[in-house]
């Protein structure tokens, strides 16, 4: 039954990332999707395939929430939106965006799309962000300089991660943060009116 499928991925998700509702158009038929999941110290690289969908994280999610994480998501297939903050970021193939599990987001799907999503815990990242509420939803662009160098980065750290020696999945994790960091803080796309996409 789709419906039950659908709920499964539903409690899927919510274990690998945060607490989240999920909707989709039942009128879509049946149901797949697909999670990969791989440990680089304390960030988690997952390799996620799926369907359309709707994703939001609540305030009422975040009030019982222990957790405080920031997620990357490098769109690989199709496309998605990620809306946050007041902003919204439309990510094509190669581009990324980052969000924040302290305040409410919602993740759009229209269609099929794979991703890779990155989470970690929110001090890792925002550390080292020149201002991190003003960096959610803001899109990097894949063909940018620095979207191009991160996102090929990330690829390849993707479908590895877990066969590294623990010191140098330490190593690199902390190298990765610095790189999304510097992607996010340098490398945010704006539109010719002046605004981030």
């Amino acid at each position: 039954v789709p419906r039950k499928h659908f709920d499964f991925w539903r409690d899927a998700i919510c274990d690998v990332f945060v607490q989240l509702d999920a909707e989709r158009d039942c009128r879509g038929g049946a149901f797949c999707g697909q999670i990969q999941v791989e440990p680089l110290a304390d960030l988690v690289i997952s390799d996620l395939t799926s369907e359309q969908q709707q994703v939001t994280r609540s305030r009422r999610q975040i009030a019982r929430a222990r957790e405080e994480i920031m997620l990357v998501s490098l769109q690989l297939e199709g496309e998605g939106l990620v809306e946050q903050d007041g902003r919204a970021a439309h990510l094509r193939p190669g581009d990324f965006a980052l969000y924040d599990s302290i305040r409410p987001y919602q993740l759009r799907f229209k269609d099929r799309f794979r991703q890779l999503v990155l989470h970690m815990p929110r001090h890792c990242l925002a550390g080292r962000l020149t201002a991190p509420h003003t960096a959610t939803a803001r899109r990097v662009a894949g063909d940018s300089p620095i979207g191009a160098i991160t996102g090929a980065y990330l690829r390849a750290l993707a479908g590895r991660a877990g066969r590294l020696e623990p010191a140098i999945a330490l190593d690199l994790s902390e190298r990765t943060y610095d790189l999304l960091a510097l992607a996010a803080d340098r490398g945010v796309a704006v539109t010719p009116q002046g605004a981030a996409a």
